[in-house]
């Protein structure tokens, strides 16, 4: 009797336990922290810049990175192919995404 009434309290003060620290202010901050990450991750921004005049920028799609690159005085194409996996079964079907980022010549950028 008293072996099910500690059982029965583990039960109600675990989930309360795990509601009580979702609700700390760290954990909170770290939560707003990583949605505002999110947000900056989703916008196109530039990573890495060449002595020639292209610019390579990125962002985040779902949890995928997107590059493209962008030429002061030049059209430039980047295409992206990805394998895409999903489960089919006791097997997987894959398929191979792509996307095109078309760019026309930025002058004065």
């Amino acid at each position: 009797m008293l072996s099910s009434i500690i059982q029965m309290g583990l039960v109600l003060a675990i989930p309360f336990g795990i509601y009580a620290c979702t609700q700390t202010d760290s954990y909170q901050e770290g939560e707003r922290e990583k949605v505002a990450q999110k947000a900056r991750d989703a916008e196109p921004h530039l990573y890495k810049q060449s002595p020639d005049g292209c610019s390579v920028y990125r962002f985040k799609t779902g949890d995928h990175w997107q590059y493209f690159t962008r030429c002061l005085d030049s059209s430039t194409a980047t295409v992206t192919n990805r394998t895409v996996c999903r489960p089919a079964g006791k097997s997987q079907h894959c398929e191979t995404k792509s996307s095109t980022i078309d760019n026309k010549p930025q002058k004065g950028q």
